[in-house]
């Protein structure tokens, strides 16, 4: 995935081509992999810039006053992570027509076998 030219997709693998080659599994680990790849910049550049401020201050790691807010920002990022990637595993499973295999219809469904009775909008 790594040659240039017209159609080129710079930001992760082909994961069409690895679907069709290797199947779903196989695709969905390397669109995983790619996934957290990208969303992994943002916790190295608020670390990174934390920790310069860090040094800058002379302050530990202890004592400085940011660490906290790293603390809140990595709650809410990995907050945002998750989510962010149930949207796009669902979208590749529908995409490939896997939807119905994964595991997000069977956790969100209500439906109960043994259930007896009407059906209704409650």
């Amino acid at each position: 995935w790594a040659k240039a030219g017209k159609g080129a997709n710079h930001m992760g693998p082909p994961l069409t081509q690895l679907r069709n080659y290797y199947g779903e599994e196989v695709a969905f680990y390397f669109a995983w992999l790619s996934f957290l790849t990208r969303w992994l910049f943002v916790p190295a550049i608020s670390g990174l810039v934390i920790n310069i401020a860090r040094r800058y201050r002379g302050d530990t790691i202890d004592t400085c006053d940011l660490t906290p807010l790293h603390g809140i920002l990595m709650f809410l990022w990995a907050t945002c992570f998750a989510k962010a990637w149930e949207r796009y595993e669902c979208t590749l499973a529908y995409e490939w027509g896997t939807f119905s295999m994964s595991g997000y219809m069977h956790e969100h469904r209500n439906v109960r076998p043994e259930f007896r009775g009407e059906m209704r909008i409650s």
